[in-house]
């Protein structure tokens, strides 16, 4: 009997330990998963700034061609430009909404776990800690939204410019199209501006999530 109530005993320890580790080992994925989202994002935003650079490089080197020469190698590289820089525009979109879905997850997690925190100063720091990573996410999950709405006007620039070109490929259909060269290139300085708040909060939303030691 008494063999029997120690064997129920070690039983419960054992089952106790692995749902702690099992806790333990689920907050730690849902880090790990949110850290490679946020990295996800960083890489596309930094590839899309690139992106953007090229577009505008390419555009403005159309404009720029000197009298006599030929428009359309000038025309040709806009137009794959723009085309990849569309692309950037649908999946930016599409990053918000798996960041959304994502953030909604592990912070509603974590913030639960921290309500179980005993001790009432780690409590209170682990809540901070909290809100400080996700107040970076947000800043960074809103200025990629502010992007892909500032992505509407300037990608609709850049097809006008395309259809335009495309049947007046000439230094007068140029001279026709030069006005919206130059909203292309305010509309591209607001999308250029909010994908770099962008990868500046998502780069510290990284560095925050790092599972590296810091100073002691």
């Amino acid at each position: 009997m008494e063999f029997c109530k120690r064997l129920i005993k070690v039983r419960l320890l054992a089952l106790t330990l692995g749902l702690s580790t099992l806790i333990a080992t689920a907050g730690y994925a849902g880090q790990e998963e949110l850290m490679k989202s946020v990295g996800d994002a960083l890489a596309e935003g930094n590839a899309t700034k690139s992106q953007l650079a090229m577009t505008m490089g390419s555009l403005n080197a159309l404009l720029a061609t000197n009298p006599g020469g030929d428009l359309r190698p000038a025309y040709q590289a806009y137009v794959e430009n723009a085309e990849k820089t569309k692309k950037d525009a649908e999946s930016t979109r599409q990053r918000v909404a798996q960041m959304n879905s994502d953030s909604t997850k592990y912070f509603s997690e974590w913030r639960i776990d921290n309500q179980k925190i005993a001790n009432g100063k780690l409590r209170k720091v682990a809540i901070k800690r909290l809100e400080q990573v996700k107040n970076d996410y947000q800043k960074s999950l809103e200025s990629l939204d502010r992007a892909s709405g500032r992505f509407v006007p300037f990608i609709t620039d850049l097809a006008d410019i395309q259809t335009a070109l495309s049947n007046d490929l000439t230094a007068q259909g140029l001279k026709a199209a030069k006005n919206v060269f130059k909203k292309a290139n305010n509309d591209h300085s607001e999308v250029q501006k909010e994908i770099n708040a962008a990868i500046q909060h998502l780069a510290a939303t990284q560095a925050a999530l790092s599972p590296t030691a810091g100073a002691k």
